[in-house]
């Protein structure tokens, strides 16, 4: 369990600039903030399962030359996650074919409630999702505002689907 933190100017190569979470954990009150990444979630990557309640992700970018791999400017999602009451903004991803400037899902169900995404950003001449891009994923958002976010396709959020997998997002009392 990770309580009252702040997980600030951090990098990594490839995913996980601020943290990476490749199992449980339990974020509470925490700020990850100014974090970068070469491909996947230059605030944070989860690959297992989070619970994140009361956080903000802010400020975070991916940045890649790579026309494929540039997911997730604050959170790259391929695990679980419970999301409540938390700050997504002024998260960036950056690249060709960039995804997700403040969430990339992938192949989860994800929850957010009572959260905001705001201010985020996928650059790119086919940037998709500023800020949710939803990859073969189905999250469930109940009282969240989706605001100020930008993209070429799908400034709010964007549903991709794969061979076997469908995207579809069930959001309730939202704006």
């Amino acid at each position: 369990q990770i309580t009252n933190c702040t997980i600030s100017g951090n990098s990594a190569q490839v995913q996980g600039g601020g943290i990476f979470i490749h199992g449980g954990s339990i974020l509470t009150n925490c700020t990850i903030s100014n974090n970068s990444a070469g491909t996947h979630g230059g605030g944070m990557s989860i690959t297992g399962s989070v619970v994140m309640t009361d956080c903000e992700v802010i400020n975070n970018s991916t940045v890649s030359e790579s026309t494929d791999k540039t997911n997730g400017g604050g959170i790259y999602n391929s695990g679980s996650g419970k999301f409540t009451r938390c700050i997504i903004s002024g998260n960036i991803v950056s690249g060709e074919a960039s995804k997700g400037g403040g969430i990339y899902n992938y192949k989860n169900f994800s929850n957010f409630n009572y959260c905001t995404i705001s201010g985020n950003v996928a650059e790119g001449a086919t940037g998709k999702g500023g800020g949710i891009y939803n990859r073969a994923a189905s999250p469930t958002l109940i009282n969240i505002t989706l605001t100020g976010n930008k993209a070429e396709y799908g400034g709010a959020m964007y549903g991709d689907e794969s061979k076997n997998y469908g995207s579809m997002a069930t959001i309730i009392n939202s704006i």
